[in-house]
């Protein structure tokens, strides 16, 4: 099975499994607009077909690095580093770029006007993580796939981080209210939906936080992290 299929296949359990949470154990009051359902799946699928996939051009960069021998992991200084070991170092060097990215889209007033279509949902939920600007889907995929090509990494390692890291974005923007425990060990490492509920705040002091795509690290390293204290208001004022 081809990592497109995998991808696909995971990406539609995390769905299904958000949509069970929603209903099972809702965060915040579910608002009945199918209208914002079509704009936000239909942005995500213009999004998608704009960038071509916003998995395809960090592989295509991996396969063509790995024909010509170029990129760090290549190079002659270092050993052949194991599959695993280059998935791990995808998934950090991605989540770093994509944290580094969005920070950049939130101080930039250009790149805002992307990003703004993202947060004008006055509702949160897994549909969210489709809703993006097809511009913005292809600076994210351009970004990770000039991050690969600079690492050498091995296609099948980059797309096994695709996977986890986007898998993990849909279910931070689920409307589910996870168990506190749950909520505050999981809170140490991964984006969960309280931490990301509170970047979609209409406040700017609180959506000038919590920046990580699937990982949170980055946020408590670089002293953005504002907790998972749930927001007064959604959207854009």
């Amino acid at each position: 099975m081809s990592a497109d299929y995998v991808h696909l296949a995971v990406l539609a359990l995390v769905a299904l499994l958000a949509c069970l949470g929603e209903v099972l154990a809702p965060a915040r009051r579910a608002v009945a607009d199918d209208r914002r359902l079509l704009t936000n799946f239909g942005l995500g699928v213009v999004a998608m077909l704009t960038g071509l996939l916003p998995w395809i051009p960090p592989v295509a960069a991996a396969a063509l690095v790995a024909q010509g021998g170029w990129g760090l992991l290549n190079g002659p200084l270092l050993p052949t580093v194991p599959l695993i070991a280059q998935g791990g170092i995808a998934i950090i060097a991605f989540s770093l770029v994509s944290y580094g990215l969005h920070r950049l889209m939130h101080r930039s007033d250009f790149l805002w006007r992307w990003h703004a279509v993202h947060h004008s949902d006055r509702h949160l939920d897994f549909s969210t993580g489709f809703r993006a600007h097809p511009f913005e889907t292809i600076l994210s995929a351009a970004s990770l796939a000039l991050t690969t090509a600079l690492l050498g990494l091995d296609p099948w390692a980059v797309a096994a981080a695709l996977i986890v890291l986007h898998a993990l974005d849909l279910a931070s923007h689920s409307n589910v209210a996870m168990p506190r425990e749950a909520e505050r060990i999981l809170g140490q490492l991964v984006v969960t939906p309280a931490i990301h509920a509170r970047h979609h705040s209409a406040d700017r002091s609180e959506h000038d936080s919590n920046f990580g795509n699937g990982l949170i690290v980055w946020d408590r390293v670089f002293g953005t992290f504002s907790g998972a204290r749930p927001p007064q208001r959604i959207g854009l004022d």
